[in-house]
């Protein structure tokens, strides 16, 4: 279960770093380069996971990114 969590963290960072920097710089309230940091940090250095703050994330960063991202998508 840890690492199917991992994974979808390393997919929204990879899809983090193909958006626009216009419409990065419209929602700054997300910390995208943090986003696409954990991405290379858990594909590249995966033996320097730290669990508790992968649970941080789970539990209280994806929350407001999914905010963020449901917000544009009714936008479109």
């Amino acid at each position: 279960m840890k690492y199917a969590v991992l994974k979808q963290i390393e997919i929204i960072g990879e899809a983090a770093n193909y958006l626009s920097e216009e419409l990065k710089h419209q929602h700054d309230e997300i910390e995208w380069n943090e986003i696409i940091g954990a991405r290379h940090l858990y594909v590249h250095h995966y033996n320097r996971i730290d669990w508790v703050t992968v649970w941080e994330i789970i539990h209280s960063d994806i929350p407001k990114l999914k905010n963020v991202v449901e917000s544009l998508l009714n936008e479109l």
